[in-house]
């Protein structure tokens, strides 16, 4: 009889953790790094398959330049030949930054998309007035949302 009680106890355990199945969390994407002396500082509003927010933050260039542009783009991995989609920014005017001297540009985006889940990797490429260019790289996962 006890072998029959401890059989079913294995049985209810198996079932419960196989009807779970969790499925891992998006978070938002908060990704810093330096690179050339320049601070960035990527964020999302998610990470989910589907339509979402972007920002990105720059420091000044350490050589008195300035910031002519920042492109960004998604980029399927494992996929095979499938171009990268771009993301387009704006820049963020505020008010506060004309009225005194910022260390720093803001762009953002209201149109990330992210097709589908899976691999992808994220591109930001700043080009100095100087036409200096720096490029920086981020594997993410995104996770199918049910």
């Amino acid at each position: 009889m006890s072998d029959i009680s401890f059989m079913l106890i294995i049985v209810l355990i198996v079932g419960t953790i196989t009807h779970l199945n969790p499925v891992p969390q998006n978070e938002p994407l908060v990704w810093k790094e330096n690179k050339q002396d320049i601070e960035f500082l990527v964020k999302t509003s998610t990470l989910s398959p589907g339509k979402g927010s972007l920002w990105v933050t720059a420091s000044l260039p350490q050589d008195g330049s300035s910031i002519q542009s920042i492109d960004i783009a998604l980029s399927p991995k494992n996929k095979g030949e499938l171009a990268p989609i771009d993301v387009p920014l704006k820049v963020n005017k505020d008010e506060s930054q004309e009225k005194q001297q910022v260390q720093y540009k803001m762009y953002e985006t209201n149109n990330l998309v992210i097709p589908y889940a899976g691999r992808w990797q994220i591109a930001v490429r700043l080009v100095t007035s100087n036409l200096d260019e720096i490029v920086i790289y981020k594997d993410i996962v995104v996770y199918d949302v049910k």
